[in-house]
């Protein structure tokens, strides 16, 4: 999979003519996490690939990481999993700075 087949996966997620599931893991960081669904659908709108998709021969999709910004600002990563049939998955988000040393 290239970038580009990964940015019209995007697309058609965004559009609704292909399903993005979120896995439970994605929920439990949530719970965790100050971040919202709300802001996933942002960076899917508004995001940078951080690098080439790269193939998960376990969850049979190519991961793909977008970089971007919550509604609030927080530079953000999201992990999906991209399929070209079937559904993808939405697997993790995760704030992208380091925390402060003190």
């Amino acid at each position: 999979m290239t970038k580009d087949d990964a940015e019209r996966i995007i697309k058609a997620i965004l559009k609704g003519e292909k399903l993005l599931e979120r896995r439970a893991h994605f929920w439990a960081r949530t719970e965790h996490r100050p971040f919202t669904v709300q802001d996933v659908d942002r960076i899917l709108r508004r995001h940078v690939l951080a690098d080439e998709p790269r193939r998960d021969e376990t969850h049979g999709n190519h991961e793909v990481r977008l970089d971007g910004r919550t509604l609030d600002g927080a530079q953000v990563r999201i992990v999906l999993g991209l399929r070209e049939v079937g559904p993808c998955s939405l697997i993790t988000i995760f704030d992208r700075k380091p925390p402060k040393r003190r």
